[in-house]
């Protein structure tokens, strides 16, 4: 019996966003890839740090610093500079 989408892991959640988008977005070129790394160009332009930066995309330094903080004020701190990045107020 194959195993459910959400049993998956990664494989199918790349599945799953790209579905998405493609009911949005018809360019074949744009993928969920393609998008993630528009986010770090905007963030970038942005003037986020990269520490805030890899922490949105999931980027591991091994740096100690990435334990401190609980996960809601790292959540805030993301938040932040997503709307930043994006021009959202």
């Amino acid at each position: 019996m194959p195993q459910p989408e959400w049993q998956r892991g990664g494989d199918a959640a790349s599945a799953i966003m790209m579905k998405h988008v493609r009911k949005i977005i018809r360019d074949k070129k744009v993928t969920t890839h393609s998008l993630r790394h528009r986010i770090e160009d905007n963030l970038i332009e942005a003037g986020i740090p990269e520490d805030v930066r890899d922490m949105i995309l999931g980027h591991s330094s091994g740096r100690m610093g990435e334990n401190y903080g609980g996960p809601e004020s790292r959540l805030k701190v993301s938040a932040k500079a997503l709307k930043k990045a994006l021009g959202v107020d």
